[in-house]
């Protein structure tokens, strides 16, 4: 908890937090904020969870897949990096349109070089509801998710490509 005089405003502050502890199927986060009296303008944005490394994860092969066992797998078989063009991030530039969505969600991101792609589309508790390969070509690639059978709510695309990854939140309307 941090009080007013804790803190400036106008300035960003970048945490990184790892929270030891049991955690069940239900667990709960709470990020609170009380800057009523000052007008503080506090933000929070941009939270990323990175799910719980212990008794909580499906093994592969039992179940429903979770997004981390994915990129795992995907690391584990994916071909040698490309080194032609050194220093590019495979990916870049993602954004999702419209948003929020009722039937059809495009993925828009860029490629420094043609290479394999996969798209995941996660819900809240990571689990993975669509995936599709994409073999992409240098440039800005476009792609479609059909969101018409998904029920209301909050979920998550990701791009996974030679160990990178990228995520963006989207959120399904009737």
């Amino acid at each position: 908890w941090n009080l007013g005089d804790e803190f400036q405003n106008e300035v960003r502050y970048f945490e990184s937090v790892v929270i030891t502890g049991t955690f069940s199927s239900n667990t709960r986060l709470r990020f609170r904020c009380d800057a009523s009296s000052n007008t503080d303008y506090v933000y929070i944005d941009d939270v990323e969870i990175l799910g719980c490394a212990g008794g909580g994860l499906v093994e592969p092969g039992s179940g429903p897949m979770i997004v981390g066992q994915v990129a795992d797998e995907l690391e584990r078989t994916a071909p040698p990096a490309h080194t032609g063009q050194s220093g590019l991030e495979p990916l870049t530039a993602m954004k999702l349109f419209p948003n929020p969505v009722t039937n059809e969600l495009t993925v828009s991101f860029i490629l420094p070089e043609s290479m394999p792609v996969q798209l995941l589309v996660t819900d809240l508790n990571g689990r993975v509801l669509n995936q599709q390969p994409l073999n992409g070509d240098a440039g800005r690639q476009e792609t479609r998710v059909d969101a018409s059978r998904m029920a209301p709510g909050v979920y998550f695309v990701h791009l996974l490509s030679q160990g990178a990854k990228l995520t963006k939140k989207f959120v399904v309307v009737r």
